[in-house]
């Protein structure tokens, strides 16, 4: 059926497909003439109706599309979607295009415009379709299904331009390295808000990551109340259909990467910073001592987040974030303010020195200064100094004080008060010290207490000399309670496990728990040795509490060791709501309250993540960097806590500072 054929032989005909649909022999029987031809005005066709020519081959130049170069008419009686889909709008964009195989709008729509009475009428000649014409088959797809696929693609594109949307593992990453990023990205999703401000990533590098932000008002606490919502649902979820949030008591929530245990909070603030990304190693100094990790975002933005999970509450580590961020944005503003790098490190350290709790711990044998240090330490990232360790690790060492404490040891001697100050100073001088220290041990006199106080003004201290002790936590305990705690004492040396028989004793009576390994008693744990060591540590610790009368904190160490600990961080965080006070210089108590820096424009927003692992799942994937969004809110307010994990309760920022909060 050519172009211009009027009548077609009967051979002919039957070479085509449409020889059959149009009814085959029968039909042909009916229609012929005389002469075995057929008229070609007494077949309905649609397709020859609207100029279209068929061949054997669409390569034969007989073979005519349909090709419309107007918007085709869609009349009352066109009941297919495509008459309520097609647009002039879109038969104008469209028209000219062709697939790499030669399909044209023309070929998708024809179908509904020849046969008014489809139910569709559009139809695909092959994939690149779907690509070259997106509107007509997204408009197609939600007519029939309800589902707007225009907008998921939407959807799915700002994901990508937030950072939210996953990222295929580098071959080097960690997720690919350690087999996690196996069926990429099978059995992978993410579930998101209408308007993206809370994300859950499903089977990323965990089960479950939750990320919630607010990139208008920058407000953490509401922004941090939606990110608990989230998780409280989660854990609901996985409490109801039989599973849990993986949890340990001493390490917290569980991540598939160590540096995620604990909170699995991430704080993380993307920052434009002209003048200090001139000055990176003095960035990462600032940063490093406020515990805060940088990294690079695009657009020569410069990300600041929280380095720690563990160790601190979700409040605390937030704090912390709105803190030092708001110390590096009055850096940055003095830089701009043309003081000079060595002008910038020294507030720095000056702040730092101010910012940082100095303490000595005293209490009798027995009293818990080896159970309450290494809590305290790790709360307010301080570095736990033993006169016994420091003499230990010096003649370990071999340093020279080391070597001059090991030759008078040697002898029979006791260590001078000079040299225990000289090997205390040396260590005090340590980078572990950048943000404080407990002494331990030391000092045990009054002239040891003289000449710790100059040391401290002295000594090239990593927080900047001059300094002071802050407070003197003193355990008090009743003698003869001390004598039980020592005298019942039982320890198991392999682990350091330790048991009392009056208040601890073991599940069997001389056995490890654990282990089922006998347990020893110390040779000195006697009553009488006791006596005489309680009696000695009176008369010669009196001296120092004396000597620093003002700044001793008196704690009963009579009751429950948590209780204890209260009590100890009631005490430094007193110290620590002053000392941020003098930094921070709009800082409110009590601990979690909100600094407003100075107003600047280049200052950008905070974004809160949550991450937890749900046991029962098979997979995981990779998690991307995120990517934050920016705007110019710089100021921050503290989150509130989750109340089942019994966190203490921000207090919000003081009306009169109307300080948008970072997210």
């Amino acid at each position: 059926m050519g172009a211009g054929a009027s009548t077609v032989s009967h051979d002919d005909a039957k070479k085509y497909p449409q020889y059959q649909i149009l009814g085959g022999d029968a039909k042909w029987a009916e229609l012929k003439d005389d002469q075995d031809h057929l008229a070609l005005d007494k077949i309905h066709d649609p397709y020859l109706a609207y100029g279209g020519r068929y061949a054997e081959s669409k390569h034969e130049d007989d073979f005519v599309y349909v090709e419309f170069d107007n918007l085709p008419h869609f009349s009352a009686d066109h009941t297919s979607v495509v008459g309520k889909v097609v647009t002039a709008d879109m038969f104008e964009r469209y028209k000219s295009l062709r697939t790499a195989k030669g399909y044209t709008f023309s070929n998708a729509i024809q179908a509904g415009v020849v046969s008014p009475h489809l139910t569709v009428g559009v139809t695909a000649g092959d994939e690149e379709s779907f690509k070259l014409f997106p509107d007509l088959y997204h408009g197609v797809i939600k007519q029939v299904t309800g589902f707007d696929a225009k907008e998921q693609t939407q959807v799915a594109q700002q994901l990508h331009d937030h950072g939210l949307l996953f990222q295929h593992p580098a071959p080097n990453s960690l997720e690919t390295s350690s087999g996690a990023a196996r069926h990429w990205p099978l059995n992978r999703g993410v579930f998101a808000s209408t308007n993206l401000d809370t994300v859950v990533w499903v089977n990323d590098r965990d089960h479950a990551f939750v990320i919630a932000s607010d990139d208008t008002h920058a407000d953490v606490l509401n922004t941090f109340a939606r990110l608990t919502r989230a998780t409280a649902k989660l854990e609901k979820h996985a409490k109801d259909h039989g599973s849990h949030v993986a949890w340990d008591d001493n390490l917290g929530f569980l991540a598939a990467d160590p540096s995620n245990l604990g909170t699995g909070l991430k704080v993380s603030l993307t920052l434009h910073l002209t003048h200090f990304a001139t000055h990176r190693d003095l960035l990462k100094t600032v940063a490093e001592g406020f515990e805060l990790a940088v990294s690079d975002a695009p657009h020569g933005h410069i990300v600041i987040s929280n380095h720690r999970r563990i160790g601190l509450t979700e409040v605390q580590l937030v704090q912390s974030v709105i803190d030092g961020v708001s110390r590096i944005i009055h850096y940055e503003e003095e830089l701009a303010a043309n003081h000079s790098v060595d002008q910038i490190r020294e507030e720095f350290y000056r702040d730092l020195n101010t910012l940082s709790i100095k303490t000595i711990f005293v209490g009798p044998p027995g009293s818990g200064k080896g159970t309450q240090a290494p809590r305290i330490k790790n709360e307010y990232s301080l570095a736990h100094l033993s006169t016994g360790d420091m003499l230990r690790d010096a003649v370990a060492k071999g340093t020279e004080l080391g070597q001059q404490a090991k030759s008078v040891m040697e002898s029979g001697k006791l260590v001078s008060d000079e040299l225990v100050a000289q090997i205390v100073s040396e260590a005090i001088q340590g980078d572990q010290c950048r943000h404080g220290f407990i002494l331990d041990g030391f000092p045990r006199t009054a002239n040891q207490a003289v000449l710790l106080d100059g040391l401290l003004g002295t000594a090239n201290l990593p927080v900047h000399p001059p300094a002071a002790i802050d407070c003197v936590i003193n355990l008090v305990v009743a003698d003869e309670l001390l004598i039980k705690r020592i005298t019942g004492r039982l320890i198991h040396p392999p682990s350091g496990r330790s048991y009392n028989i009056y208040f601890n004793p073991p599940l069997k009576e001389g056995l490890d728990d654990i282990t089922g390994e006998p347990l020893i008693k110390r040779g000195d744990d006697t009553e009488d040795k006791l006596r005489t060591r309680l009696e000695e540590f009176h008369e010669k610790t009196q001296p120092v509490l004396t000597h620093y009368a003002s700044k001793v904190v008196d704690i009963p160490a009579d009751g429950d060791m948590e209780a204890i600990s209260g009590h100890i961080r009631n005490a430094l965080n007193r110290i620590q709501n002053e000392k941020k006070g003098q930094v921070f210089h709009h800082y409110t108590q009590p601990a979690i309250a909100v600094h407003q820096p100075p107003a600047a424009e280049h200052h950008e927003h905070h974004a809160h993540k949550r991450q937890s692992s749900l046991r029962g799942s098979a997979q995981h994937t990779p998690r991307s960097a995120r990517k934050d969004e920016h705007h110019d809110s710089h100021h921050a307010q503290p989150h509130s806590a989750r109340k089942d994990e019994h966190h203490e309760q921000p207090h919000s920022s003081r009306k009169e500072e109307h300080a948008p909060a970072a997210h």
